[in-house]
């Protein structure tokens, strides 16, 4: 998420971490391109490139990675954007209790 941050950014990529008593929670925002509205629904879909992204490199592929990352921890994962203005991501982890053995 951060090196999308960084890529489709033209300023600065803000990155901050949150602890809360039951989960961790990463913020990831930009001042880039932004995506679509229609299109949100399907940045975590392999090889799906946003329209507006063209002339900057990449296949597809990041995002559905973040995707099966974030189900394989039982995260959680919200993404708000507006076209030409950026996009905030905040993805949440549910704290676990360690066990010691």
């Amino acid at each position: 998420m951060i090196d999308n941050a960084c890529k489709f950014s033209s300023g600065d990529v803000e990155v901050k971490t949150e602890i809360y008593p039951d989960r961790l929670a990463l913020n990831i925002s930009d001042r880039g391109v932004g995506i679509p509205k229609n299109e949100l629904d399907t940045i975590f879909k392999p090889f799906k490139r946003g329209t507006n992204v063209r002339y900057i490199g990449g296949f597809g592929i990041g995002l559905s990675i973040v995707a099966k990352i974030i189900e394989l921890h039982h995260a959680d994962i919200q993404v708000k954007s507006i076209e030409n203005e950026g996009t905030s991501v905040e993805i949440r982890l549910v704290k676990k209790e360690c066990k010691n053995k």
